[in-house]
C-alpha cells in the first residue's frame, strides 16, 4: 500500500507505510490526537531479513499505549491478545475487560471444571512430538549469580486474592538443585476404603487391613490417620472412582482426633471406640499390648475433655509389627533379666544364712571347746 500518513505523521514517520489516526465511538470522548502514535511498516533489516513491524506509541513506560486483538462481544470489547508498549503481554479467554498484563506473560483464564481434561486449563503447553525423549517445558534462570532459595523457579499463588503466596518450586540450600515449598506438612496417598460409602474426616484415625481403610482397629495391621494438608498425595485413583478412596497420612505432621486430656510427647493410640478417635498415653505408662496401636506423638497439649484436633507427628513405624516385635522381645529381656536377679538374690540369701549358720556353729563349738580345758 502507499504512503497513507498526513500532516504531522508523514514529517514525523516518513518511513511508516501506514498510519493509523481517528478512533472509534468508544473513544469518542476522547481526544484522537493524543501523542500516541501507530503506525505499521516493513523494515529490512539486512539482506533477506525483513520485518513487519507494528509500533503502539513512542515509550517504552506507557502500560497505556498496547495493541490489543479481541472480539466485539454484546456492548463491550473482550480481548485476547494484549501487548503493552511497557513490555507486557497477556492473553485472556474474553472474560476479562479490561485486562491489563501484570507480567512479561499473562495468561487469563476463566475456566473451572475437572482437571483430568486439558481443555478445563487456562493454560496448557503440548509437545507433539512423535520420538522418545519429548520436553514440555523448561525453565532456566541465565545469570551468573550462584542460585540460592530466593531463587523462584515457580511460585503458586491462590485463595482470596491475588497476593495469597502458598508455596514455590526454588533452587535448594547449595544452588545444586530444588526443593518443593508448601505449608502442607504430610506425605499422603489415597486408600481404597473398605465401605466406599463410609464417610471420613480430617483428622480421623484409620485401621489399615491388607492395603483398605476404616474406622475399626480392632484387628487392624497398620493404625494411621486421615492427611489434614498434604504436600504429596500418591496413589491418585481414578477419577470416576475418587469416592471410593481416602487421603491417608504415611509421614508428617497432621491432626489427630483425640479424646480426652493429652501432654506433648504422649503417644496417641486408636481408642477402640472405632469412631475416629485417639487417645494419649504417656511414654512412661505405655504397655507393649498397645505399641500396635499407635498411630503418632502428640506435639501440643489440651486439658479440654472432648474429642479436639491435636497436631501430631505420624509415620515412625510406632504400631508397625516389627517394632511390636521388638518392644515385646525387649520386655521379654527385661523379664528375664528381672527373674534372674531375683534367683540370684535368692541364691545370695540362702548362702548368706548357711555363712551365718556356720559362724554360730563353729562359735558354739569354739566354747565347747573352751569349757573343756583343764582348769
Amino acid at each position: 500500500v502507499g504512503q497513507l500518513a498526513q500532516g504531522s505523521a508523514a514529517t514525523n514517520f516518513p518511513n511508516a507505510k501506514i498510519y493509523f489516526s481517528g478512533g472509534t465511538d468508544m473513544s469518542s470522548s476522547y481526544d484522537t490526537d493524543n501523542n500516541i502514535p501507530m503506525w505499521m511498516g516493513r523494515v529490512n533489516t539486512a539482506d533477506q531479513a525483513s520485518e513487519l513491524r507494528v509500533a503502539v506509541g513512542n515509550s517504552t513506560s506507557n502500560a497505556y499505549a498496547k495493541f490489543v486483538v479481541g472480539a466485539d462481544v454484546g456492548d463491550s470489547f473482550k480481548p485476547v491478545l494484549t501487548v503493552q508498549m511497557d513490555g507486557k503481554v497477556g492473553i485472556s479467554d474474553l472474560q476479562t475487560d479490561p485486562f491489563t498484563p501484570l507480567t512479561a506473560l499473562h495468561v487469563s483464564g476463566g475456566k473451572s471444571a475437572g482437571a483430568a481434561y486439558l481443555e478445563n486449563h487456562t493454560m496448557a503447553i503440548e509437545n507433539t512430538s512423535t520420538a522418545q525423549n519429548g520436553d514440555a517445558l523448561a525453565l532456566q534462570f541465565t545469570n551468573s549469580v550462584p542460585l540460592t532459595t530466593d531463587h523462584h523457579f515457580v511460585t503458586f499463588f491462590g485463595g482470596l486474592g491475588n497476593s495469597t503466596y502458598i508455596g514455590a518450586i526454588q533452587a535448594n540450600t547449595d544452588g545444586k538443585g530444588v526443593r518443593f515449598l508448601s505449608k502442607g506438612a504430610d506425605y499422603a496417598e489415597y486408600l481404597e476404603k473398605t465401605n466406599a460409602k463410609d464417610v471420613y474426616e480430617l483428622g480421623d484415625v484409620v485401621g489399615v487391613v491388607n492395603g483398605k481403610i476404616s474406622k475399626d482397629t480392632t484387628n487392624a495391621q497398620q493404625i494411621m490417620a486421615r492427611s489434614y494438608a498434604a504436600t504429596v498425595a500418591g496413589n491418585m485413583p481414578d477419577p470416576k472412582h475418587r469416592d471410593r478412596y481416602e487421603l491417608i497420612a504415611f509421614f508428617g505432621q497432621v491432626k489427630i482426633k483425640v479424646r480426652g486430656p493429652v501432654s506433648a510427647g504422649d503417644y496417641l493410640i486408636a481408642s477402640g471406640l472405632n469412631d475416629g478417635t485417639a487417645v494419649a498415653v504417656p511414654v512412661a505408662a505405655i504397655k507393649t499390648s498397645q505399641m500396635a496401636k499407635i498411630v503418632g506423638t502428640a506435639w501440643e497439649s489440651s486439658a479440654e475433655g472432648a474429642v479436639k484436633l491435636i497436631h501430631t507427628a505420624v509415620g515412625f513405624g510406632f504400631s508397625s509389627p516389627t517394632f511390636t516385635k521388638e518392644a515385646e522381645a525387649v520386655a521379654d529381656l527385661t523379664s528375664e533379666f528381672s527373674k534372674a536377679k531375683a534367683e540370684r538374690r535368692d541364691v545370695m540369701d540362702r548362702v548368706n544364712q548357711r555363712l551365718a549358720d556356720q559362724d554360730a556353729e563353729i562359735n558354739a563349738l569354739i566354747k565347747e571347746m573352751a569349757a573343756l580345758k583343764p582348769q
